[in-house]
This record gives C-alpha cells, structure tokens and sequence, in this order.
C-alpha cells in the first residue's frame, strides 16, 4: 500500500511539471518536456540498477528528496528549466517503486504484482485532469500539489520496510545472467513495448496538436479510466496461469491492430471520426493490459536483486518511445496524411509489436 501511494504521489508530481511546462512556456512547452525525458531515459536505468546494489530505500530517498527540491524550484519560471534537469537527472521513483513491490511478494503472481503499482500509476491520470474540467485548478494548485505530494512522499518513505537489503552484498548484486539469454529474451521483449508505445504515442501526440485544451483532457481522464479498469481487471483475474502472459500481450497487440483496421476501413477519411477520445479509452485499456503483463515476464525470469535495473529498462524503453513519437508524428503531419493513412500507420506498429513477440516465441522454442 505505501508503495502505491509512492507511485501515485509520482504522478501526481508528474501531472503538476506537464502543467508548469504549459504555463511557463506554451509554445515550446514540447521542446522542454523532451529535454526532460531526454535525461530521464537515462536516469531511470542508473536508478534501478543503483537500487540492487544499495537497496531500494536508500535510492527511494535520494529521488523523493530531489522531488522535494523540484517542487520548490518550479514555483518559479527562472529556475524551472534547472528543476526540469534535477527532476530529469534524480526523480527516478518509478523503477524503484516497481521493483520494490515486488521485493515485498517474491511469492505472488508478478502480473498481479505490477497491475497493482499500475493502477496507482493510472488513477491520477484520470482523477486530476477530472479535478481540473470541473474546477479550473488554478496554478496555485498546481504549486501546492507538486509540494505536497513530494512531502507526502517522504512521509510514506520512513514507514517502508526494505525487503531488500539481504541482496544488497556483493556477492548477490553481482549480475548473473549470460548476454546469450538476456539480449534474446529481453530485448525483443523491450523491442515489442517500443513499438506499442510509439504507436501510442503517436495517437496523443496528434490528438494534442489538433486540439484544445478541454478536449485534452478529456482524452486524458478516458485513458486513466481505460488503464485503471483493466489493471483492476487483472486482480479480479487472480487464476490466470503465467505461462498464458505471452499469449495475453499478444492479444493485446493484435486487437488494437484490428481495431485500427477497422477504423481505417470504416472512417472514409474524416479527421474528426479519427482525433475523439474514444482511441485515448481504447489505448488506455490496452496500456492495462500489455504494461503490467510486459513487466511480469520480463522480471519473474531473473532474480530479485536484479529487478531494479530490468524495471529501469522497461521504463527507459516507453521514455524513449515518447522521444521519439513528436518526430514521427512531424513526419506525418509534414506529408500531409489523410486520416485513414494515419490510422493504418498506426495500426501496424502494434502488428509490428505482435510479430517480435511470435519472433520471441520461435527463439524460445528453437532454444
């Protein structure tokens, strides 16, 4: 539960730096949010792994402090591209948070294990924006909650009990998986998750630069709303046997595929019919489904201390997906693409995402 609330306050943190980067600097507020991630896909790997090797109270200290400072130097428009670099460099909560949950059930189902920190991780994404149609949230809002929640953090923090600190010797930190497993079986995994996620990404990059604000966020609440129900899903559907994940991931992937299909048959190139909510819903349920499923397979395959850094992987993966995504989605928008050609582009990156994962199976199966 503390680590949920962990994960919770991290995006609510998250949520409140989107916000200043809009207010602060609306015009380039995309260029200083890459600049953010730049670092981020970075540090998030650096972080895990830091936390095998020290353990994941003393690393959840160090990103929570670094949150607290951040909250203080966003409050002012001067200092908030030197607060976007510490929270890019040190704000690293998430892998951490990841990998310590499931430190505290090494016997529970690691998909059951990773919906959980994903719920936490969506709820705020549907709550907040929620907060914001019905009451503006003014900016002093924003200051307060970045503030509070960092705190609140911090709080959190000193009750945590660190499972891990019996891996932390070097004879257990001590990498031990051969390049010839981990490459074939991680990377085409993280290969998978990066194709889904730019296509992902893709669909909201487009949908905010065609749209308002109000429309924004809604798209927002329905994606929150879409992952929250599903990660819950996988909670009500505790008698899953693991050795159906694979299968479920593909699913996943390949109904989004067919969906967009459907869409691309179906639209008759109306932009309107394409830039709604309902793909930001559709995405979200998705997302529940894919990310805590993608997280399971990957670290019920190796050791505990080593969960930290393969979190870090996994989430350095979808930050650099949302690196990537703004220049594709320029190259769209450059070659002045129908809706339809769109939709088809987009589909086939979750049909690319399903055919590494078939890829991965026949390695295994020749293995």
């Amino acid at each position: 539960m503390i680590l949920s609330l962990i994960i919770a306050l991290s995006e609510i943190q998250k949520l409140s730096l989107l916000y200043f980067a809009y207010t602060y600097n609306s015009r380039s507020s995309l260029a200083l949010i890459l600049w953010w991630l730049i670092w981020q896909a970075f540090s998030v790997i650096v972080f895990g792994k830091l936390s095998d090797i020290k353990g994941r109270k003393v690393s959840l200290f160090i990103t929570i402090v670094a949150s607290i400072l951040v909250s203080l130097l966003v409050r002012f428009e001067s200092s908030f591209h030197f607060a976007l670099l510490v929270d890019g460099l040190l704000v690293s909560t998430l892998p951490i948070a990841y990998a310590a949950k499931n430190d505290q059930h090494p016997t529970k189902s690691k998909r059951l294990v990773y919906a959980e920190a994903c719920l936490a991780r969506a709820l705020p994404w549907c709550v907040i924006p929620l907060a914001y149609l019905a009451t503006g949230l003014p900016g002093s809002f924003w200051g307060s909650a970045i503030l509070i929640s960092s705190l609140l953090s911090l709080v959190a923090w000193m009750f945590l009990k660190d499972n891990q600190d019996a891996y932390c010797h070097p004879s257990q930190a001590k990498t031990e998986y051969s390049p010839s497993i981990f490459i074939p079986f991680v990377g085409i995994i993280l290969l998978a998750l990066f194709f889904s996620e730019s296509a992902y990404q893709v669909v909201a990059y487009l949908i905010e630069e065609r749209e308002n604000i109000l429309p924004l966020t809604t798209s927002y609440i329905l994606f929150g709303l879409g992952m929250s129900f599903t990660s819950a899903g996988h909670l009500l559907f505790k008698e899953i046997n693991g050795k159906n994940l694979l299968k479920i991931c593909e699913f996943s992937f390949l109904g989004m595929f067919f969906y967009f299909i459907y869409k691309f048959f179906g639209c008759s190139g109306v932009d309107q019919c394409f830039l709604n909510g309902i793909e930001k819903l559709l995405l979200g349920l998705a997302s529940g489904v894919y990310i805590p499923v993608i997280y399971a397979i990957v670290c019920e395959r190796f050791k505990i201390h080593q969960q930290g850094e393969l979190c870090g992987l996994l989430e350095s993966t979808m930050t650099l997906a949302e690196i990537i995504s703004p220049g594709l989605v320029f190259l769209l928008l450059k070659f002045q693409l129908a809706a339809n050609d769109l939709i088809l582009i987009i589909g086939f990156g979750f049909f690319i995402s399903y055919t590494i994962l078939q890829l991965r199976r026949l390695i295994h199966r020749e293995s």
